[in-house]
């Protein structure tokens, strides 16, 4: 019994879920489907009232449905998809009044936001803003990613989304912060394949560093003056190609 008792303490403990090499497998598998989903709905291809169907990808795509799965629910959580009860997954659909009058209401909730950042002076937000100030300088040395990269063109925004979320949250205001990001999501697809079309960096990335280095100083009205070029931009751009 003791032998047996020592044995049973010596053997290597198993833990539960798959093993390593399964579960790396299930990621690639997940990863390849969100980049090759990713492509097909930022290619504009995919009309409004189109609908996704998780097991028509998956045969599409020559895949299990759990990787499909998982990757549709990732692009709708990013805000590029919609979520359709008992029929699948559509683009999630903003008219072109919509996606102005959505930038516009994001120009006003980032003013009041960086409004608010200018006037704390204390030494966590200073340092917090000099930490999005480096990181800023070396995304503007980051050339646009293409269509051809999904995930390091997602990458890229997501980037340029963290500076106006940070502000959002430097604001001390859990709503404002809030309604920003979900201002960030709506607009996601549009400013996306805006970009796209435009085929290269937007000048209103380079309007970042400006603004940060505005709220760092203090300095509001420049602030303010250079978050509206950045969203009026994007605006012009938009309004261009429609």
């Amino acid at each position: 019994m003791r032998a047996a008792a020592r044995a049973t303490a010596s053997a290597p403990k198993r833990h539960g879920g798959s093993p390593p090499a399964a579960r790396d497998a299930a990621v690639t598998r997940r990863e390849q489907a969100y980049r090759r989903i990713l492509t097909i709905v930022l290619g504009g291809g995919l009309g409004e009232h189109e609908f996704l169907s998780e097991q028509r990808l998956a045969e599409k795509l020559g895949m299990s449905r759990a990787p499909v799965r998982e990757a549709l629910q990732t692009l709708s959580t990013e805000g590029l998809l919609q979520t359709v009860p008992r029929v699948g997954y559509r683009v999630a659909p903003l008219s072109l009044a919509e996606t102005l009058d959505a930038l516009e209401v994001r120009l006003l909730l980032e003013c009041e936001a960086a409004s608010r950042v200018c006037r704390l002076r204390d030494a966590a937000t200073l340092a917090r803003l000099d930490g999005l100030i480096a990181a800023e300088r070396a995304n503007d040395r980051r050339p646009m990613p293409s269509l051809a990269e999904p995930e390091e063109l997602q990458a890229w925004f997501r980037a340029g989304d963290a500076v106006h979320l940070e502000l959002a949250a430097m604001s001390g205001n859990t709503v404002l912060e809030r309604e920003i990001a979900r201002m960030l999501d709506l607009l996601r697809r549009p400013t996306l394949q805006v970009m796209l079309r435009a085929g290269g960096q937007p000048e209103g990335r380079h309007y970042h560093r400006e603004i940060l280095e505005a709220v760092r100083a203090g300095h509001e009205a420049q602030a303010l003056a250079a978050l509206r070029k950045d969203v009026l931009i994007l605006r012009e751009l938009i309004a261009g190609q429609a």
